[in-house]
């Protein structure tokens, strides 16, 4: 169970490390200026509540698996343009037909990739490591998610988004039952809005470099 364990912390891990490299080759393959980078907190911020529903599917030892209600709400702040730090807290039930069905409570922590954050629309990829509690069955697991999405924005600081995301748990009885499928896993799918705020200081610091290249470009002419 142990190396199984580090086995997954590993390549949790790794996934982290590729987006934050991918990350940085896009920023220098770019070469963005100053204006091109005002437009990221013209449509968002440094900061975002988000919230989104959605269902749920349960793979486990039982057949018959069905699509329940899911819930999220959470905070990212982000570390680059690129890159955000998000923490949420889930609530959802998984079930199978005639079998099983109980509520459950997640708590997340992401590290998430914006593919084009100077764009209205962007796909975005993630990954972490989270807790998954049940409501009925006296159990609780760590588990490892990973997830691809789309976001909007509609309005300047609000977006809409649209994700699916697969979690796999350290557990084999999150249904209450031991079998021989392996560890449980579940899915995840949503459609929500992620609020944006803050900023104002880097964009006023943008802004006063434009002031200062474009007072520049005059005294240059001027003489």
């Amino acid at each position: 169970m142990k190396s199984r364990l580090f086995f997954k912390l590993v390549t949790v891990f790794a996934f982290f490390i590729g987006i934050y490299t991918n990350a940085q080759d896009v920023v220098k393959s770019e070469g963005l200026t100053d204006f091109d980078r005002l437009v990221f907190y013209d449509f968002r911020g440094t900061n975002a509540f988000n919230v989104s529903g959605g269902l749920a599917s349960i793979s486990s030892d039982y057949d018959n698996s069905e699509f329940k209600f899911q819930f999220k709400a959470g905070y990212k702040r982000f570390l680059s343009n690129y890159l955000n730090l998000n923490l949420s807290v889930g609530s959802f039930k998984l079930a199978n037909t005639d079998l099983f069905e109980d509520q459950y409570t997640s708590i997340d922590l992401n590290i998430e990739f914006l593919l084009s954050p100077y764009e209205r629309f962007s796909p975005f990829a993630y990954g972490g490591y989270g807790i998954v509690s049940a409501k009925d069955i006296d159990t609780s697991a760590g588990k490892v998610q990973a997830g691809l999405g789309a976001e909007y924005i509609v309005y300047d600081g609000l977006a809409i988004k649209l994700y699916a995301e697969y979690n796999y748990t350290t557990s084999d009885e999150l249904e209450g039952v031991i079998g021989d499928t392996g560890n449980d896993s579940f899915l995840r799918f949503g459609l929500g809005l992620n609020v944006y705020f803050g900023g104002e200081e880097q964009r006023n610091k943008l802004l006063e470099n434009q002031d200062t290249v474009i007072k520049s470009n005059q005294i240059i002419i001027d003489n």
